[in-house]
């Protein structure tokens, strides 16, 4: 999917309900590799627009305004291939203003918050000035996202809020002041750590205990975090109401710099979307998020991550495994029926390797292995079709080369040409030499044998006729006798070729069912590896925050966090004796599988 060339609204307020535009949903259903959405948010009128053009390699692109009008509204969306990072897709996303006179109604700004850390890895906030206590007391929309958000539908708390919630980065615009801190310099970060971040222990009115719930919950909800200050890059008002019109060089070099180091941590640091932990959001999930979490305001519920992803899984799975069987019919077309079974075996293998490669790109938290074991079946079931097709292919063509070589014989049968002295002799003969022309002829597909011998057994009318004109009674006892040998020689050699041939399938499936079992092992530990290190992230970043509380005195919060730990620690745990269980159960679905194809 290549860049867009501008960027285009993607929610809007209209009928007083936040609406999607579905030209701008199409175009991100064709963006079919992991997202990395980052999304900025702050007050109107505070330049978040010239950041994301910036953060795209553009001077213009999303509106900047010049006047106390906001011209970005609801949230525009510019998806651009990542600068850095193969198959990876960037979408920059610009909000509205937060406090805009002219907003949709009263929750308008915590329903754009919502989206924006339900849909985005990293949420930016902007800010003009210095860190202060205006800017805790914009931030306390953080205090209401445990009434705004739900991880799960069982759970009442923001406890798995860390979990899910994006990468924080501040940037704070147009600092006038030093960063030094009790007379010493300190960094962006530490700037924002020591003034935005610590609470006051000595906190005794309203006002200030407010403001300790909002840094505390900041602290937890955003465990990666990140801050840059910029300072102001213009000087004189008439050249702020056009700022896209400076290059790099008008501008001051440490405001370039900035901008540089701000846009290379993004690239750098903003990861991949992803639910559970593991399952990266493509386009078309990201629609899907962005639907279900948009109904659920409109209609004044509480967007549950948890049921978004449910229902999610159930689509998506079932579309993957529908997709994937495509992809293996197709595959298999490409090689014309009939073939010899060892061309079919290759031509299984190679379709059944690409099916289950295409599946395993696009299953989504198949954490059951419900839909695992459904591809299996449906790929045992279908390569079964296509054995008996080619066999139905093979006899059919066999038959046919089989008349035309037996018209001969057939005519001088009618005419009586064998009845006659060493006339079942020639008969033979004749047999004899269809049969050497016969496997002269190529291609004949999987039943050649089979075939010549069916039909070698269904000449027995013919020999009768020959030979009840031919020969004495006694003569025609012990041809009789001899004909029913050769018989039951010719049925045994056509039941062995078919047992032979249904035992060469059975193997053919036991050896791809067990490749495919070894692929899907592979991503479900992958996968649970994945979880085991984010819950080592969580815990660590956790187990850190619980020693600050404890540093600054606030008991209460340190022990709810050390229970929150020892919570993540069991569940740790328990990934660790799953993953010892996986080639275990995938033995035992293998036999399982075998044992229905008897």
């Amino acid at each position: 999917m290549v860049s867009w060339t501008s960027p285009k609204p993607f929610i809007f307020f209209q009928n007083n309900k936040l609406q999607l535009n579905n030209d701008v949903l199409y175009g991100l259903e064709q963006v079919d590799i992991p997202l990395i959405p980052v999304c900025i948010a702050g007050r109107l009128r505070s330049g978040k627009s010239y950041l994301m053009n910036r953060l795209v390699g553009r001077k213009t692109g999303f509106p900047l305004g010049c006047t106390v009008e906001a011209v970005t509204k609801g949230i525009w969306v510019w998806y651009i291939e990542h600068p850095s990072k193969k198959n990876v897709g960037l979408l920059v996303m610009d909000t509205e203003g937060l406090d805009d006179p002219d907003g949709g109604y009263e929750d308008y700004d915590m329903a754009i918050l919502s989206l924006s850390i339900l849909l985005s890895s990293t949420l930016i906030y902007n800010e003009i000035g210095l860190i202060g206590n205006s800017l805790i007391d914009k931030l306390n929309f953080v205090t209401e996202m445990s009434r705004r958000i739900k991880c799960d539908t069982n759970a009442n708390s923001d406890a798995d809020f860390d979990g899910f919630f994006p990468q924080f980065v501040l940037a704070i615009r147009d600092l006038t002041l030093e960063l030094k801190i009790d007379g010493l310099e300190v960094t962006d970060d530490e700037y924002m750590e020591k003034k935005m971040l610590t609470a006051n222990k000595n906190a005794t009115t309203n006002r200030e205990k407010k403001r300790n719930e909002t840094k505390l919950k900041l602290r937890q909800y955003f465990p990666h975090r990140k801050c840059f200050t910029f300072i102001s890059p213009l000087q004189e008002l008439k050249v702020l109401k056009k700022p896209e019109d400076m290059s790099d060089i008008e501008l001051p070099n440490a405001f370039v710099e900035k901008s540089n180091d701000f846009c290379n941590f993004i690239y750098q640091n903003s990861k991949v979307k992803k639910l559970k932990l593991v399952q990266p959001v493509t386009g078309p999930i990201f629609v899907q998020l962005a639907k279900i979490y948009l109904e659920a305001i409109n209609k004044n519920t509480i967007p549950c991550v948890e049921s978004a992803i449910n229902l999610i899984a159930e689509s998506e799975n079932v579309k993957a495994l529908e997709d994937a069987m495509v992809v293996y019919s197709r595959t298999m077309a490409a090689t014309p029926l009939p073939v010899d079974k060892e061309e079919l075996e290759k031509s299984h293998t190679t379709s059944h390797t690409v099916a289950i490669n295409y599946f395993l790109r696009k299953v989504f938290l198949d954490e059951n292995k419900k839909y695992q074991e459904k591809l299996q079946a449906q790929l045992a079931r279908e390569y079964i079709r296509y054995v008996e097709q080619n066999q139905e292919a093979s006899h059919s063509k066999c038959m046919k080369i089989l008349d035309q070589l037996y018209l001969p014989m057939s005519i001088k049968m009618k005419s009586g040409a064998y009845v006659k002295r060493g006339g079942y002799e020639e008969y033979t003969e004749d047999l004899d030499e269809l049969e050497r022309k016969y496997n002269q002829i190529p291609n004949k597909g999987a039943l050649s044998d089979v075939s010549i011998q069916t039909f070698l057994v269904n000449r027995k009318r013919d020999r009768d006729t020959i030979v009840r004109a031919l020969l004495t009674k006694c003569e025609r006892e012990r041809e009789h006798e001899r004909a029913e040998q050769e018989q039951v020689k010719l049925k045994t050699q056509l039941d062995r070729a078919k047992e032979g041939q249904a035992k060469e399938n059975e193997e053919l499936l036991r050896r791809t069912i067990a490749e495919q079992l070894q692929l899907l092992e592979e991503k479900h530990q992958a996968d649970l590896e994945q979880q085991k290190q984010a819950f080592e992230q969580l815990i660590e970043m956790r187990e850190r925050e619980q020693r600050r509380l404890l540093e600054e005195t606030f008991a209460e919060e340190a022990v709810r966090l050390r229970n929150e730990v020892d919570k993540l620690k069991s569940k740790k745990t328990n990934i660790m004796e799953y993953i010892s269980t996986v080639a275990e159960s995938l033995g035992d679905m293998l036999h399982d599988m075998l044992l229905c194809k008897r």
